[in-house]
């Protein structure tokens, strides 16, 4: 059964210049105190020497390129050439980095020409607006006011006409449901005093055939 001998983890960015101008003196003796931390790492792996390595790393366009990057790649073999900075793909990588820079900026000159522009249109229809609220006359603010108040009035008149069909409509309603419950009561008691009526004729016959038998009888 396979057994662990080592285990470490590391930054993936360690360049000394590059923290000397982002971060200045500190970042780089910081980033110069952990290489050397990590060769010491790399003492402490030789001498556990393991069977197998799984190393888990990015790339930073050592092997892919922007034409295609995969999410997740996985090589086995008995060896791995050490991957360094090739110069040709330095330089295409700094001219991609340069044609997206380039890009950002004209996005950025894009989105400033567009926010001017609307905050221009949105400055000559706030002018519009106040020029035209200007010009409006007391005649045309009468006229608003006697237009407004001739609709009201047409609609209180249709809502009093509506009112009265509601009413009307009702007062027939109310009317067919009270001729048809009648009608309906009417129609019950006639039922009921038939059915009495036959319930009677129906005694008195079995009354006279009890008498004729009981004749016969004596």
């Amino acid at each position: 059964m396979g057994k662990i001998v080592f285990a470490g983890a590391m930054s993936h960015v360690l360049d000394p210049e590059y923290y000397d101008r982002a971060c200045g003196p500190v970042g780089k003796a910081t980033v110069e105190t952990c290489m050397a931390e990590i060769a010491r790492m790399g003492e402490r792996l030789s001498a556990a020497r393991p069977d197998a390595l799984i190393v888990v790393a990015d790339d930073h366009l050592n092997a892919f390129s922007f034409n295609a990057v995969p999410a997740l790649c996985v090589r086995i073999g008995r060896e791995v050439q050490r991957m360094a900075q090739d110069p040709s793909r330095q330089g295409l990588v700094k001219q991609m980095t340069e044609q997206w820079k380039q890009l950002a900026r004209l996005l950025d000159q894009l989105n400033q020409h567009i926010a001017a522009e609307d905050e221009k249109r949105q400055a000559e229809a706030q002018q519009l607006q106040e020029q035209q609220a200007a010009q409006m006359s007391e005649f045309a603010l009468a006229k608003q006011k006697q237009d407004f108040e001739l609709g009201l009035k047409a609609q209180k008149t249709q809502f009093g006409i509506q009112e009265k069909n509601l009413k009307t409509r009702q007062g027939m309603a109310l009317k067919d449901a009270t001729t048809a419950q009648s009608i309906r009561l009417r129609s019950a008691e006639h039922a009921h005093q038939t059915r009495m009526a036959e319930m009677q004729a129906e005694h008195d016959r079995e009354m006279e055939r009890m008498s004729a038998r009981n004749g016969e009888n004596e």
